[in-house]
């Protein structure tokens, strides 16, 4: 098996390397993707911050602890679920509206839109 994954990893640096992005592209993208992840570690550390504050002190660790598990149970669980059942929709939609399209723009463009619904999800948050 790990004979696969090196030949696919040496295939990808001999023939697709130079193909692939770079330059002031790649910069951009990589500032978007730290960018995200910035806004998003932010905002689980100041919903933190509010819901401890808001307890009394003999409740702040009962607050922590359910503060946690909500983000555990909500936020890493239903996180990839909701996108994806977005996505899948929305390919269901395109497929069924332009059936002459090739599936690999199909799987791009939900993609992208699986994509778009979770970063979107970004703007409630950061507004509260």
């Amino acid at each position: 098996m790990s004979s696969f994954f090196i030949d696919a990893a040496y295939s990808i640096v001999q023939n697709e390397l130079p193909n692939l992005a770079g330059g002031w592209l790649l910069a951009a993208v990589l500032f978007a993707v730290s960018s995200v992840f910035a806004f998003v570690s932010s905002v689980q550390g100041t919903l933190y911050g509010i819901n401890t504050d808001a307890a009394t002190p003999e409740t702040k660790t009962v607050a922590a602890g359910l503060t946690q598990s909500m983000q555990n149970m909500f936020g890493f669980g239903f996180g990839p679920l909701i996108p994806s059942i977005v996505a899948d929709v929305a390919g269901q939609l395109i497929k069924t509206i332009t059936p002459w399209l090739e599936e690999e723009s199909v799987r791009g463009a939900q993609f992208a839109i699986g994509m778009a619904f979770a970063l979107l999800q970004l703007g409630p948050l950061r507004a509260s």
